[in-house]
């Protein structure tokens, strides 16, 4: 049924090809390498970032179990969560093991590498669908979009993901060109590693399944390889999270789909705030010069009638509505970002064929244009946001120098950055999240003592959700201070 075809010879590229890939490549490196050494708790995302961080130290402190994660919060040992395959962390903790040195560079360079391998599958899929020029317009846009620009920088899943969604997305559309079964095998199996760190990116599988009917119509249902990649793609990271439900101590996958994806809330793209989302969250992490490109080449698309396109681009409007709509996290955004790039190179060399006077110079100009502002919106976005986080700073720092490592800590706010900057484990102070943790301060304070906690940090003088002062009255007249700060004062709970 998917007997190959033949494959032709790849063409060399031209010098002026690899001089401008050249450019792009150092333009994109010189903006990302001067921030390669900002801490995790800057000012984007610090939580995720400072999370992902800290399960790199605890796979070195506590055990290299790539299946076990651990994070410094809520309890003071064996926090094991359900989270996304742990690529990032785990290949960070094997560099921090080899060098001897923990540091935040070795991710961020990981995540900025993977970023340029997704890059790289996405500018073979551009070349061979819309051609040379068209590719390094839509490569340009790729690399320069504001999100992208922080996706490369951050200590996050999404760069990896990005890697071996592109990767699967690119080698299926050669197996749609070749049939050669070597090329679908390779597209399940980047796509299951992808959906293992991301779980939307299952919404590549509508393309999968218009690659293998229009290729083999109906009767591929009653051929084994339309089983075995479905199989190859979807067992992997079905038996990751049925493994991680049974063995974490924190369901986090669990707990989104079922309180947030598989409800009532799945209908908030209907929402005025679904909708004002999408209005402020596009054009900041695109940018409109880069959505209004992208829609001309999604026209362009489908009246060509590129259904690989078309089909990629429904499936992850379907993303959109019933995860980002719901959700309303701008880095959920973060899988439109190689459709952009792509439909922007149809654009492009769509363009670039009306017959109109001067049509070439002008495509070439509005081009050019083009990725001039996505560049310099994508650099105004990224450099604010690699600032440290002053407080989370000082605050962690002040707690490492005052508490011993082994010490359980308490911390009265929600934000679990302030632990991973002082590299220490504990709870969040009355976040009302889990049932079995007791309500009230006293009644909170009485379990952290009998699960280990030595110490209470007040930050800025107040308690999360402590509106009426209930809290900070508690601990200033039952427990003395052990050291006060800048930004926090330390109660000591086992203190006279």
């Amino acid at each position: 049924m998917y007997k190959p075809t033949h494959a032709a010879q790849p063409d060399r590229r031209p010098l002026w090809e690899a001089l401008i890939l050249a450019a792009l490549l150092a333009l994109f490196l010189a903006i990302q390498l001067p921030k390669l050494d900002s801490v995790p708790w800057d000012q984007y995302e610090s939580w995720r970032q400072s999370d992902t961080y800290s399960i790199a130290v605890n796979y070195v402190q506590y055990g290299m179990d790539l299946l076990h994660p651990q994070l410094n919060y809520d309890g003071v040992s064996e926090n094991y969560a359900q989270l996304e395959l742990q690529i990032v962390p785990y290949l960070s903790a094997l560099v921090f093991q080899l060098t001897g040195t923990m540091t935040p560079v070795v991710p961020r360079l990981l995540c900025m590498l993977f970023f340029l391998g997704s890059a790289w599958f996405l500018y073979r899929l551009m070349r061979g669908i819309s051609g040379r020029w068209p590719a390094l317009v839509g490569l340009g846009i790729y690399l320069f979009l504001p999100l992208s620009m922080m996706t490369a920088h951050v200590i996050q899943p999404e760069a990896c993901a990005l890697f071996f969604y592109c990767g699967g997305v690119w080698l299926l559309w050669r197996f749609q060109q070749t049939r050669r079964l070597a090329f679908l095998w390779g597209a399940s199996a980047m796509t299951a590693v992808a959906i293992m760190e991301k779980t939307p990116v299952a919404f590549v599988g509508l393309v999968f399944l218009y690659v293998l009917f229009s290729l083999g119509g109906l009767a591929c249902l009653r051929s084994p390889v339309f089983y075995g990649c479905g199989l190859l793609t979807l067992g992997p990271p079905v038996a990751l999270i049925l493994y991680t439900s049974h063995h974490s101590v924190f369901r986090f996958v669990d707990g989104i789909g079922l309180k947030h994806i598989f409800s009532k809330e799945i209908l908030s793209i209907f929402t005025a705030e679904g909708q004002q989302f999408f209005w402020e969250a596009l054009p900041s992490r695109f940018g409109w010069g880069a959505v209004i490109l992208g829609c001309v080449g999604l026209f362009f698309a489908v009246r060509r009638k590129l259904h690989f396109y078309g089909v990629w681009a429904l499936a992850f409007a379907l993303e959109c509505v019933t995860i980002v709509a719901v959700i309303r996290f701008p880095y959920y955004l973060v899988f439109l970002l190689p459709l952009c790039g792509a439909l922007s190179a149809v654009a492009v060399q769509s363009l670039a064929r009306l017959r109109l006077p001067l049509a070439a110079v002008a495509c070439a100009a509005v081009a050019c244009a083009a990725v001039a502002v996505t560049t310099v919106q994508g650099n105004l976005a990224l450099w604010p946001q690699t600032q440290a986080d002053p407080v989370i700073a000082e605050v962690g720092q002040f707690i490492q120098e005052n508490t011993q490592p082994d010490e359980g800590i308490a911390i009265g706010v929600n934000n679990p950055s302030y632990l991973n900057a002082a590299n220490r484990r504990g709870y969040r102070a009355n976040i009302a999240y889990y049932d079995y943790i007791p309500t009230g301060p006293e009644a909170e304070v009485t379990y952290f003592i009998e699960h280990g906690v030595r110490w209470f940090v007040v930050v800025q003088g107040w308690v999360y959700n402590d509106e009426d002062g209930a809290y900070r009255t508690y601990l200033r007249e039952q427990f003395p201070v052990a050291a006060t700060g800048t930004n926090c004062v330390i109660y000591d709970l086992q203190g006279e």
